[in-house]
């Protein structure tokens, strides 16, 4: 198994728990929701989902790392009368993806986006779009990263130029070749953009990432997995490592969901 592949395994496993908490409570309101004359039972909720009994006893239990099909999420949420906010929960978690938004329903679509980051507390989370524009952010990630309130905050100019991330990311230039890896990536699938076009031309300019961006040509997908080290303020200099999630709705390809898991807890 490559190192990727472990590091995607071991942040499935830091999920599932919380995964597995939520389904048992979404199982034990679905009767007053429903109203219906008893509670659901795992058997009833692992058939109407198209799911084996021992599957899902295991996503309740917090035990399993299989991911669940777009298909099945949507049925576990009609079968637990989940409102929106909760529906959306439940893709992220359990399909690492996000219900397809339609472009009519955009804005309540960000609104419910709210809703979902705001779900992770107090654990980081952050909504960008195609040129790392911060869209959507929680309390924790405020608090971890003050910058997201500024208007048009962008995640990867922040990492890549300000003085506050390359002393608050260890081995901040080891992180940056894969940061410009993905840089060149977008420069190829967002031709014309001019927010990534921007964050080139920054690049170039600056003595620091001009022979980094001269010297390599390679791309990188901008996947998550990756694992950090953080010496935040928030955090009164103690190093926290974190592990990064990257997920994209199914609608809304140029939309990306960032969940920052603490492998190490805080002070």
């Amino acid at each position: 198994m490559n190192d990727h592949a472990g590091v995607q395994e071991e942040l499935l496993r830091v999920s599932q728990p919380q995964l597995g908490e939520l389904l048992k409570e979404w199982r034990r309101r679905a009767r007053r929701r429903r109203g219906l004359p008893r509670a659901l039972t795992q058997k009833e909720l692992a058939e109407g989902a198209g799911l084996g009994l021992r599957k899902y006893q295991d996503l309740e239990a917090g035990r399993s790392r299989p991911l669940l099909a777009p298909g099945q999420a949507e049925r576990l949420a009609a079968l637990l009368g989940l409102s929106e906010g909760e529906r959306t929960t439940l893709f992220l978690l359990a399909t690492q993806g996000m219900p397809g938004t339609s472009e009519a329903t955009y804005a309540e679509g960000l609104t419910d986006s709210q809703l979902l980051v705001d779900t992770f507390d107090p654990t980081p989370a952050v909504v960008l779009d195609a040129a790392w524009n911060v869209l959507i952010f929680n309390a924790a990630m405020a608090d971890w990263f003050p910058f997201v309130r500024r208007p048009r905050a962008n995640i990867l100019l922040w990492c890549l130029s300000h003085p506050d991330s390359r002393k608050q990311i260890i081995d901040w230039s080891q992180h940056t070749r894969s940061w410009l890896g993905i840089l060149r990536q977008a420069q190829a699938t967002h031709a014309g953009h001019p927010d990534v076009a921007a964050i080139v031309e920054h690049v170039t300019t600056d003595s620091t990432l001009h022979p980094m961006w001269r010297d390599r040509s390679d791309t990188q997908q901008d996947i998550g997995g990756e694992r950090f080290t953080l010496q935040l303020p928030f955090h009164e200099g103690k190093r926290v490592e974190i592990a990064i999630q990257v997920l994209y709705p199914s609608g809304r390809r140029n939309h990306q969901v960032g969940v920052l898991t603490p492998l190490t807890p805080g002070p």
